[in-house]
């Protein structure tokens, strides 16, 4: 995905210590589980870590650089983590037109409407904290 200005060492030149190297490896192991552009200057990912949901990141740019990142997982504090590196570089590896991964979305395609309900259903009742980010997902860019 285009984002002006970044480049492998814009990326490891901003990354907190230790966090480029780490990063790369999520990269390159497949954590990035979704990279989408959510406006013109924005764009979000998920990346698996220690805990069972994944991380949100968001990268925010402008035409020149980027101009903010945030991560969820308790280590972000301003200096960008190892999952931000890990979406940042699959940034530098995508086209617009080519997701990440739809990794969830082919499990589902077998299964009718009532099924993907019952199977999120049956996610909530586990993880009651996917609903929050469904529906903040969902408030933020309706499908």
């Amino acid at each position: 995905m285009k984002v002006p200005g970044l480049t492998t060492s814009y990326v490891h030149d901003h990354a907190a210590e230790g966090s480029y190297d780490r990063g790369e490896r999520y990269q390159r192991e497949g954590a990035v589980v979704s990279l989408k552009r959510t406006s013109e200057t924005t764009i979000d990912a998920l990346v698996k870590g220690s805990q069972y949901v994944p991380y949100n990141i968001r990268i925010r740019h402008n035409d020149k650089v980027v101009t903010s990142v945030e991560c969820s997982c308790p280590y972000f504090a301003g200096a960008w983590c190892k999952h931000v590196v890990a979406a940042l570089l699959a940034c530098l590896e995508e086209t617009d037109a080519s997701p990440v991964s739809q990794a969830a979305s082919h499990l589902v395609d077998r299964l009718d409407k009532e099924d993907v309900g019952r199977l999120l259903d049956r996610v909530a009742r586990n993880h009651p904290e996917i609903v929050a980010w469904i529906r903040a997902e969902l408030d933020r860019s309706p499908i």
